[in-house]
């Protein structure tokens, strides 16, 4: 597997709408494995990079965003 493209709200996002150790650790886990990481959501930008941040993926950071996908 080259590269995973996850959604985050009810997916890496936890019902506080945060990140936990866990799958910090586990997306961690994906990139040493040589697996690109890529965020999929209909969150705005800014949103985005705070997540990006936490996740370490900002080297590049490549994710697809659509506002207003309801």
């Amino acid at each position: 597997m080259k590269l995973v493209a996850i959604d985050l709200d009810g997916t890496l996002l936890d019902s506080s709408h945060r990140l936990s150790q866990a799958t910090i650790g586990a997306i961690a886990n994906t990139r040493e494995a040589g697996v690109e990481v890529v965020l999929a959501s209909s969150r705005g930008v800014g949103c985005m990079r705070t997540i990006l941040r936490q996740l370490q993926l900002f080297n590049p950071a490549e994710f697809i965003f659509a506002q207003g996908a309801r």
